[in-house]
C-alpha cells in the first residue's frame, strides 16, 4: 500500500506540474537566466551566441538584435515578422524536425532576444567548405530533409526566400534544419486570399530570376534556391558564379561586392550553368537542370512538391522515414571539435555608433509589445528534464521525500538562480 501511495503522489507531483505551468499566461523569461557562451555569427541586427538556461542547463541559440538599429533602419516589421514566424511553425503539434523553432522571445532595455535551437553541427557551408563536395547519398539526404522543411513552411503559407548553405544547420546527429526566417513573406493575407509577392530579396546567386526582374512571384522561387543548393552539394561550385573573382579593402571591397552582387543577378537572368560529367549523373543533371529552370511555370514544382519527391533522383530517399526520424544520417559531427568559424573569422557585430544617439519614440515600444514569447511545449520539456533530475536524485538519497526534492530544486524563474523576482514561480506552489 505505501508503494502505491507514494507512486500515486509521484504521477500526481508531474500532473500539477504540467497543469501549472499550462496555466501561467504571463509567464516571463529575461537575459538573466542564461548564461552567454561563445559567439557562433553575426547578422544585420546583431550576434548569435550559444547560451544556457541557468536552471535546466538547457543549451540554446540566442539571438540578439539591438533596438536602436531596428528603428533607425525602420525594420520593427521584419523583426516581428521574423519572430511570429518561428512561433507559428513550431507550435505544438505543427513542429516539424527540419526547421528551427522559437522556444522564447524577450528584450530589456536595448536588446531583443530570440531563443532558439542550438545546432551544434554547424551550418553546410562549414562542412562543405572543408570536404569540397559532398557523395550523391549525402547530397541526397540533406536535400530530402531540406525539402521536407520548405514543404512545410510552404503549407504555412510562407515563402522562404533565403534558402542557402548558411541557413542550413547541423544538430548533433547529423540531421538539418533551415533556420533565418528573417526574409520570409507571408503568400496570403488574413482573410486567406492569395497576395501578390514582389520585392528583390535573399542572397545573390540564389534568388530565382523573377525576384531579380521585379516580377511576382510565390513559393515556386524557393525551388530555384534548392536547385542551386544541391548544385554545390554535387560540385563544390556556385552554378553562376563568374570566374573572376574579386579582392579589395574597404570602400574599393564594397564596390567590387556591388559589382559582383550585379553580375550574379545577370548570370542567374542570363547564364546556363554547366554540368560536369564528374559530379553529376544523368539524374542528378535532370533534378538540378529541372529546379534551375528561368521561366517558373516551368519549373520543377511547379505543379506540386510531389513532382520534385517523385523525380528519380529522390527514389532512394523514404521521405515517410526521413519525416518521422528514422533514417540515420550519413555524416554525424564530431562532438569534440566546434563546427564553426573561428572567432577572428566570424567579424565584428555591427557597429551602432550612428544609432546610438536615436532616442527610442513610445510609438516604436508599443510596436513591441507582442514579441515576448514562451512556448508551452518547452516548457514542458524543460520540466520533464528537472524530473529526471529528481528521479535521479531520488535514487541516490533512500528514504527522502520527492516533494521536498522538486521544492528543493532551482526550477524556472527561481529568484535564487537569477534574481528575478518578477518572473519568480513559488515552488511550494510547483508541487
Amino acid at each position: 500500500k505505501k508503494k502505491k501511495k507514494k507512486k500515486k503522489k509521484k504521477n500526481e507531483n508531474k500532473k500539477k506540474v504540467y497543469t501549472y505551468y499550462d496555466h501561467m499566461p504571463h509567464f516571463q523569461v529575461t537575459v538573466r537566466e542564461f548564461h552567454q557562451m561563445r559567439m557562433l555569427g553575426r547578422g544585420a541586427f546583431g550576434c548569435v551566441n550559444a547560451c544556457k538556461k541557468r536552471d535546466t542547463g538547457k543549451l540554446y541559440a540566442m539571438k540578439q538584435i539591438n533596438k536602436k538599429r531596428v528603428q533607425g533602419t525602420d525594420s520593427v516589421e521584419a523583426i516581428m515578422s521574423e519572430r511570429n514566424f518561428l512561433a507559428d511553425i513550431g507550435v505544438g503539434a505543427n513542429d516539424c524536425r527540419f526547421v528551427t523553432t522559437l522556444k522564447y522571445a524577450f528584450m530589456d532595455e536595448n536588446t531583443l532576444y530570440l531563443i532558439l535551437d542550438l545546432m551544434i553541427g554547424g551550418d553546410l557551408k562549414y562542412h562543405l567548405n572543408h570536404e569540397r563536395v559532398f557523395n550523391e547519398e549525402r547530397s541526397r539526404f540533406y536535400a530530402a530533409q531540406v525539402l521536407l522543411g520548405l514543404e512545410h513552411i510552404h503549407n504555412k503559407g510562407i515563402v522562404y526566400r533565403d534558402l542557402k548553405l548558411e541557413n542550413i544547420l547541423m544538430d548533433d546527429r547529423g540531421n538539418i534544419k533551415l533556420s533565418d526566417l528573417g526574409l520570409a513573406v507571408r503568400m496570403r493575407d488574413e482573410d486567406g486570399a492569395k497576395k501578390e509577392v514582389r520585392g528583390y530579396a535573399g542572397t545573390p546567386g540564389y534568388t530565382a530570376p523573377e525576384v531579380v526582374l521585379g516580377h511576382f512571384y510565390d513559393h515556386i522561387v524557393d525551388f530555384f534556391s534548392l536547385g542551386v543548393m544541391i548544385y554545390r552539394f554535387l560540385c563544390g561550385k556556385k552554378p553562376f558564379q563568374s570566374v573572376r573573382r574579386h579582392h579589395g579593402r574597404d570602400q574599393v571591397k564594397d564596390d567590387k561586392q556591388r559589382n559582383q552582387t550585379a553580375e550574379l543577378d545577370r548570370n542567374v537572368v542570363e547564364m546556363e550553368p554547366s554540368f560536369p560529367l564528374e559530379y553529376f549523373s544523368a539524374n542528378a543533371r535532370s533534378l538540378v537542370k529541372g529546379l534551375l529552370c528561368k521561366n517558373p511555370r516551368k519549373r520543377l514544382g511547379a505543379n506540386g512538391i510531389h513532382e520534385i519527391k517523385q523525380h528519380p533522383w529522390f527514389d532512394l530517399a523514404d521521405f515517410g522515414l526521413l519525416e518521422a526520424g528514422y533514417l540515420d544520417p550519413p555524416f554525424t559531427p564530431s562532438l569534440d571539435e566546434i563546427h564553426a568559424e573561428g572567432q577572428q573569422n566570424i567579424g565584428r557585430p555591427p557597429q551602432d555608433d550612428e544609432f546610438q544617439k536615436i532616442k527610442l519614440t513610445p510609438t516604436f515600444e508599443k510596436s513591441l509589445e507582442d514579441f515576448s514569447y514562451v512556448n508551452k511545449v518547452i516548457i514542458q520539456e524543460e520540466i520533464v528534464e528537472v524530473l529526471k533530475k529528481v528521479n535521479a536524485t531520488e535514487g541516490k538519497r533512500q528514504g527522502h521525500n520527492h516533494a521536498d526534492t522538486l521544492g528543493e530544486l532551482p526550477l524556472i524563474g527561481d529568484p535564487e538562480a537569477n534574481g528575478d523576482k518578477q518572473s519568480c514561480m513559488a515552488r511550494c506552489s510547483v508541487v
